[in-house]
């Protein structure tokens, strides 16, 4: 049985903003940042795909990848938002 799942507006609308910082982030700052964000960028676009069916093995990785570029993001901005090191210490 097919199951029509619509996109959200919401999902690419973010990814969207994602892909514009990653675009950012690549031309002043390190690759490290670029990379986060493409990362977000691509768990938000396959999660948000339009399918006929639910796939579950597609949303577990974009659901890792999310995780992966969360991580990275935090890492790479642990200095500016200070996070991570309240954390530690």
């Amino acid at each position: 049985m097919f199951f029509l799942y619509t996109p959200s507006i919401y999902g690419f609308a973010s990814a969207f903003i994602f892909l514009i910082l990653a675009i950012s982030s690549f031309n002043e700052d390190s690759f490290l940042k670029s990379a986060g964000w493409m990362i977000l960028t691509m768990s938000y676009i396959i999660k948000h795909l339009p399918k006929f069916f639910i796939l579950r093995f597609v949303n577990l990785f974009a659901l890792i990848l999310l995780l992966i570029g969360f991580t990275i993001i935090f890492y790479s901005y642990s200095d500016e938002i200070r996070f991570l090191r309240d954390l530690v210490n």
